[in-house]
């Protein structure tokens, strides 16, 4: 219903159709109750549906789709409007630079996207200001949809010691944009190559969202590899960047590894602004 652009309940024609195919009795071409219950249908029991589907066609895509024969998981967020209504005022607050009566709810979504097919894996919906209505606090939601031996590739907003000390707990390694608040030292560390290194993190003071049994149970340090390359464009500037990561091996996973697979992070922002335009989800 929602990718087809009649905006009548087609739905039950379609389902109608089907049965006598199939040799079934034909079920009432009413669509009234139809309707009635798509309304009702609850976003987890949608969630539940989507991805697993994602996770069937991660699973099936040719192996040369992939990236060294893992499965890649790319997250990244996303806001969306909703109908200027009081309840969703409520759960979910307008823009705070908006007058109240001129703007709309405002929807955070965080996503994990399949490397290899673009499809759904996981995704978690929230407000978009508020105590803990942040991408990271989304994607602490998110945590079980991985599976052992994935790769979680995301851009700098993502770099956190929590998130780079709980996925290899998992069985998961990360690749992630270094955060500009990260001092970075390439003469530190244990070399592995030119702009490539091994360094240490040491664990910060527990934050506010996070329980005192967690924060013990959190390693005191992580070791992570850091490697930098630099994006050069015609007609644009040359950007460096550095990336890190949980595989620490240079041989199996070298620099120029990296440096492509980061490279393909920028699929996932083409990816959810299909999904919202083939959804009709602006608002």
């Amino acid at each position: 219903q929602c990718l087809s652009t009649s905006k009548s309940c087609a739905a039950v024609a379609r389902a109608v159709a089907l049965r006598v195919t199939l040799g079934l009795h034909p079920c009432s071409e009413a669509t009234g109750a139809y309707c009635k219950a798509r309304a009702k249908l609850p976003v987890a029991l949608l969630s539940r549906l989507a991805t697993p589907s994602g996770d069937e066609l991660e699973r099936h895509a040719p192996k040369e789709w992939q990236w060294k024969g893992r499965r890649v998981l790319l997250g990244d967020g996303t806001t969306l409007s909703g109908p200027d209504t009081p309840a969703n005022q409520a759960a979910y607050p307008q823009h705070t630079n908006q007058k109240r009566g001129l703007g709309f709810p405002l929807i955070r979504v965080v996503v994990l996207l399949g490397f290899a097919t673009g499809a759904l894996v996981g995704a978690a919906i929230g407000p978009a200001k508020g105590k803990e209505a942040g991408e990271m606090a989304l994607l602490r939601e998110l945590l079980d949809r991985f599976q052992a031996g994935d790769v979680f590739v995301a851009d700098r907003a993502y770099c956190s010691y929590w998130l780079v000390a709980a996925l290899p707990a998992r069985g998961v390694d990360v690749a992630i944009r270094l955060h500009q608040s990260r001092h970075d030292d390439f003469g530190a560390g244990t070399r592995r190559g030119d702009d490539d290194h091994v360094v240490t993190w040491t664990r910060p003071a527990r934050p506010g969202w996070m329980d005192k049994a967690t924060y013990h149970a959190t390693p005191k340090a992580v070791t992570v590899r850091e490697v930098r390359f630099r994006v050069e464009r015609p007609g644009y500037r040359t950007r460096e960047i550095i990336v890190a990561t949980t595989r620490t091996d240079a041989t199996a996973y070298t620099r120029e590894d990296l440096a492509q697979l980061y490279h393909h992070r920028w699929r996932v922002e083409l990816s959810i602004r299909d999904i919202k335009q083939t959804l009709a989800m602006d608002v």
